[in-house]
């Protein structure tokens, strides 16, 4: 059965997205809401396809794009495919840690395996470290990154690039003094008697 809506609409997905660690366990516990232009929901082969600036979020996660399609098995999420000028997505990792913000023209978010797969301009942020390439693979639990300067599925037009990662400088680091040495003084001449010299 085919539902279509072509009105702005707020939707809270019926799918198990709770029980398949698309999320950290406080994102977990927050609904999942998308605000679409467009949606066609397939219940027969399990799609549900949203266009016109749409936007996923649950607790810190959030994806951005023009067109997004969430393929189910068993009722719950397996692949998100997002694609946008560019499409975005962004989550706190760990509580305390810096959010991490992936941009490329084509985001699949493979929920079952926790993986993000950017391709064609894509860039990862987080904090002051950057990675850019034209494909990168990021695994979300282990927060592990493989970046390639070439789409694994090249089409005409598609400039080979290089992977390019750029990291905050390191502070300056003070030399540290053995335990049993104090820092050295300056030397001072020997205090005067005020006496008159010897004849």
């Amino acid at each position: 059965m085919i539902r279509k809506s072509r009105n702005p609409l707020l939707l809270l997905l019926g799918l198990a997205l709770a029980s398949t660690g698309m999320a950290l366990d406080s994102d977990r516990q927050k609904p999942l809401k998308i605000v679409a232009d467009t949606a066609v929901i397939d219940e027969q082969d399990g799609t549900a396809t949203y266009t016109g600036n749409v936007v996923l979020t649950q607790g810190t996660l959030r994806i951005a794009a023009d067109s997004l399609q969430i393929t189910t098995q068993q009722n719950k999420v397996d692949v998100v495919m997002a694609a946008g000028d560019p499409a975005l997505f962004s989550q706190v990792p760990e509580p305390g840690q810096a959010e991490v913000i992936a941009k490329a023209l084509n985001i699949d978010y493979m929920v079952r395996e926790q993986k993000l797969l950017l391709k064609r301009e894509a860039s990862i942020v987080q904090g002051e470290n950057i990675f850019r390439g034209e494909e990168i693979m990021y695994e979300i639990q282990s927060q592990r990154l493989q970046a390639s300067g070439q789409a694994a599925d090249p089409r005409p037009g598609d400039i080979k690039g290089r992977v390019e990662m750029i990291l905050p400088a390191a502070g300056e680091i003070e030399p540290e003094l053995p335990a049993n040495r104090a820092p050295d003084t300056p030397s001072q001449p020997p205090a005067s008697t005020g006496g008159e010299p010897d004849s």
